[in-house]
């Protein structure tokens, strides 16, 4: 029969694997060339067993190994210039670091890094979509619920500000 029949009859018959001269070939050849590498390298498993049994004193080393060095690479960190770090030993305040590169107890201490030499910014009743020489600014539902002040004659006053503090200590 043509090939064209058998790559008809493959692709739209998946359950039916009808091979054609050229597929049956392939796979006689496969087989023989599994075959020849099979009787190339003899599998034995008691050798392989061997070889496992010799490696198994040194995982507990591997293990050791990994371990300390995900401890060292840990213990190190860096503290950006217009940044400080402060430590907590199991989350109670241990101490203060500078800026660069600094040390800590691996898996014991955690470092969260404070930006304190900038300036930062809050919007009460708007926000700052573009920040440019002519800035934008937008107002959603809650955004203008949370301007809303009640004067101190019960009227009410929509008023906008904006918070710049800069964290110190």
């Amino acid at each position: 029969m043509p090939t064209y029949f058998y790559q008809f009859v493959n692709t739209f018959l998946p359950y039916w694997k009808f091979k054609s001269p050229i597929h049956a070939t392939f796979d006689t050849s496969f087989i023989q060339l599994k075959h020849t590498i099979m009787a190339e390298f003899q599998f034995d498993p008691e050798a392989a067993q061997q070889k496992i049994q010799g490696l198994l004193p040194n995982i507990r080393n591997i293990l050791i190994g990994g371990v300390l060095l995900v401890a060292v690479l840990s213990s190190f960190f860096q503290i950006d210039p217009e940044e400080v770090g402060v430590i907590t030993r199991f989350g109670k305040y241990s101490r203060t670091v500078e800026s660069g590169l600094n040390f800590k107890m691996p898996f014991a201490e955690t470092v969260y890094k404070v930006p304190v030499e900038n300036q930062q910014k809050l919007e009460f009743g708007f926000r700052t979509t573009n920040a440019d020489v002519q800035s934008s600014y937008s107002r959603s539902r809650a955004q203008q619920e949370e301007s809303l002040m009640l004067t101190g004659d019960l009227n009410l006053a929509s008023v906008e500000w904006v918070v710049q503090y800069r964290i110190d200590n």
